[in-house]
């Protein structure tokens, strides 16, 4: 379920620079949400069925490679945060 404050401030940021969903869910799963988004949400790729560890190395991957990274996600951030998973 896509929360109600999502579409538009992803609308926002993928008028600033490349927008990336990783997620866990599944493939179907996954476009159900970026439908739900509506098309003024423009992502660069969906990547779905990833483990915790998948992306978290994917989002370290984006951060090296864009100049700005944010992940919406609770744990995933906490992970970040913490440097867990991965070299910091």
């Amino acid at each position: 379920r896509v929360k109600t404050s999502s579409p538009k401030v992803l609308a926002e940021l993928s008028r600033r620079g490349p927008v990336y969903m990783l997620t866990g869910d599944c493939e179907a799963n996954a476009l159900e949400a970026a439908r739900q988004l509506g098309h003024d949400v423009r992502f660069a790729a969906i990547e779905a069925d990833l483990t915790p560890e998948e992306k978290l190395a994917r989002v370290k991957e984006l951060d090296g490679q864009l100049k700005v990274a944010a992940a919406a996600s609770g744990g995933l951030q906490t992970r970040l945060r913490r440097g867990v998973g991965g070299s910091s």
